[in-house]
């Protein structure tokens, strides 16, 4: 079974930082696109809209968006049920609600026996809410870096003989508080 790929804005923002110096991930999303291998929640499709108009990303997300949106669908009760694991992934203010809809997408998939893997970038957050990558170690939930993700399929499509796209570190966790207010 292939492993499904979930984004959370950290993720989307650090692969549009990507595409912006030229190395575009996005053979890569297209590709796992087509084989079904990539989500995302509303919150995160809203958030890219919102601050990435007229990039390489905005114009990517929305045709995905209408052809996975039945697939990315968060229930109320999957939120529900990762708050009741995870308390401190709740945040207050609406756009941090990516993290907490990410996760229970994540949740819900897993509980399905899917296959799901979060990329996330996320190394603190601006409130008390805890990080991605903690909530997923909680749940038990596999998380990579963007780096790590890209590295990995890189990797895995290298078969063919084709180069490896050296990204410089860019796409490694945002660490700065800057990167954190634009998301």
């Amino acid at each position: 079974m292939a492993a499904i790929f979930i984004f959370d804005a950290s993720a989307m923002a650090a692969l549009n930082e990507l595409d912006v110096v030229g190395a575009s991930p996005f053979q890569t999303l297209n590709d796992l696109h087509e084989n079904d291998q990539v989500l995302f929640c509303d919150v995160v499709k809203d958030l890219c809209k919102k601050l990435y108009k007229d990039e390489t990303i905005d114009a990517w997300v929305s045709p995905v968006w209408r052809l996975i949106r039945r697939l990315a669908e968060v229930a109320y009760a999957d939120v529900q049920k990762v708050l009741d694991l995870v308390e401190d992934i709740l945040d207050d203010d609406e756009e941090e609600a990516q993290a907490l809809k990410t996760i229970a997408l994540a949740y819900r998939l897993q509980c399905e026996n899917k296959d799901v893997v979060v990329v996330s970038n996320e190394t603190k957050t601006l409130d008390e809410r805890c990080t991605v990558p903690y909530a997923c170690s909680q749940l038990g939930i596999t998380f990579k870096s963007v780096e790590k993700f890209l590295a990995d399929e890189s990797s895995s499509s290298d078969s063919d003989d084709s180069e490896l796209v050296d990204y410089n570190g860019i796409g490694s966790p945002i660490q700065d508080d800057f990167a954190l207010e634009l998301l």
